[in-house]
């Protein structure tokens, strides 16, 4: 999409500045956005403007940021690495008003390491290759847990409501309890369908045993917790009924799942037992494929300031505005279709175009 972007740009004689970062906005007396100070590398870049349409992205890889405005833990995203929150610093500094900072597109990913290497104090990183994008999670042979052993929510729910399940704080524990949780399976998953980073059949992020039982020691969830939560699950799998979480009764999960799974020997076609050895076992985590908190904005494109009112001369687009589906996630790429066409309002108003 960008170098289609790009081609255009160039032929009409536009200058792309690459590797140039946003720093703050030059404003007049009135308040008005009259250009802005960038860093490209460590040389500071000063741009006069009529106007400034701001499209700057997230703030994933700021670390203070997410720490600050996400209210449960998350560790992986796989939004570009430049994402790093300057549109909302610098619109916070002449008083944009801010909305949905707590909100993220959530999907859960695997942690890619062995469970030993997990640090539950990380910032957010990027990673793309164990992201759950409904690659995993929902098909048969398998179960997501938490250290006690137990599960905790729908497998087969779309993975920004899975994701969800992860962050639930227990008042018993006084802790975000789902958080480790890992993902478990037997070999007729691995014979069946795939896992990340699957090698000739060897499995990096995963650790394997002989048993429910030295599969749990291995990733130090609870023993007994876990061999009951099998046998349990092994049950519902024979009857076909997840009689906790109701797996693969949705609708959305059977869109999901079900045309990759072709399981006639099965009562219920995503719920399998975990009973061939050997079984196999990772860290999975609560992830996002992006912030959608940011500046807001009126229907030109605007972005307003806490009372309200237009910052004159300043627009936005894209991930660094507040989110036009509030809290909802809509699917996947759906951000690009609201960023071109506030981009296009943006560029008409600034230009005085009906």
């Amino acid at each position: 999409m960008w170098n289609a972007i790009q081609a255009k740009l160039e032929e009409r004689g536009c200058e792309i500045l690459m590797g140039t970062a946003l720093q703050s906005f030059y404003t007049d007396p009135e308040g008005s956005v009259i250009g802005v100070k960038a860093l490209q590398g460590s040389k500071e870049v000063n741009i006069k403007a009529t106007a400034v349409l701001m499209g700057t992205g997230g703030f994933d890889h700021d670390p203070d940021m997410t720490r600050e405005n996400l209210p449960a833990p998350i560790f992986y995203t796989n939004a570009a690495q430049t994402n790093t929150g300057d549109g909302h610093r610098a619109a916070g500094r002449i008083n944009a008003k801010l909305g949905l900072m707590s909100f993220i597109w959530a999907m859960p990913n695997f942690f890619p390491g062995k469970p030993d290497e997990f640090d539950p104090a990380a910032s957010v990183q990027f990673d793309i290759e164990g992201n759950d994008f409904n690659r995993y999670r929902g098909y048969p042979n398998s179960m997501i847990v938490n250290s006690r052993g137990h599960r905790f929510g729908d497998e087969s729910a779309t993975y920004p409501v899975f994701n969800m399940s992860m962050q639930n704080y227990s008042s018993d524990t006084l802790s975000y309890e789902n958080v480790p949780a890992y993902f478990i399976c037997d070999a007729t998953y691995v014979e069946t369908y795939d896992l990340p980073s699957m090698d000739e059949g060897d499995a990096s992020w995963f650790v394997s045993a002989d048993s429910i039982e030295e599969l749990a020691e291995k990733l130090g969830i609870n023993a007994a917790g876990l061999a009951a939560e099998v046998a349990k699950f092994n049950g519902y799998a024979q009857i076909g009924v997840d009689e906790d979480y109701h797996r693969g009764e949705k609708k959305s999960s059977k869109s999901a799942w079900l045309k990759n799974i072709d399981r006639p020997d099965l009562a219920n076609p995503m719920i399998g037992p975990l009973e061939k050895a050997p079984f196999y076992g990772a860290v999975y985590l609560p992830a996002m494929t992006g912030t959608a908190g940011g500046v807001k904005i009126n229907e030109n494109a605007q972005v307003v300031n806490n009372d309200g009112e237009v910052i004159a001369g300043l627009y936005a687009c894209g991930n660094c505005t507040a989110s036009i589906a509030g809290g909802a996630y809509l699917g996947g790429g759906a951000t690009l279709c609201p960023g071109a066409t506030m981009a296009y309002r943006a560029a008409h108003h600034a230009l005085d175009i009906a």
